[in-house]
């Protein structure tokens, strides 16, 4: 077996680093370990992208998401291209 289908065959959680940094509020480092990971599957590409851009909105990076997160985007992602399009735009609150 491939590492990453190895790893989930034993049920290793290949996002663990990623939430780990996200959930204890060490938003870079959960940027950085999110953009080094290479995801065995779309849904778990999708997970990390959410947890990554979540972190950017916990870092006020509104910019990135705006400009990263495009109408193509999963549906998951729209929704916090959203909120960051709302708390940029003070007008729109």
């Amino acid at each position: 077996l491939a590492l990453p289908a190895k790893m989930a065959a034993e049920g290793i959680d290949e996002l663990f680093e990623v939430k780990t940094a996200f959930h204890i509020g060490n938003y870079q480092k959960c940027i950085k370990e999110a953009q080094a990971l290479s995801a065995s599957r779309a849904d778990l590409a999708v997970e990390k992208d959410v947890y990554m851009y979540r972190a950017y909105l916990a870092q006020k990076k509104y910019g990135v998401i705006l400009d990263e997160v495009s109408a193509n985007s999963p549906s998951e992602l729209q929704a916090i291209r959203i909120l960051a399009d709302y708390l940029q735009n003070r007008a729109k609150r």
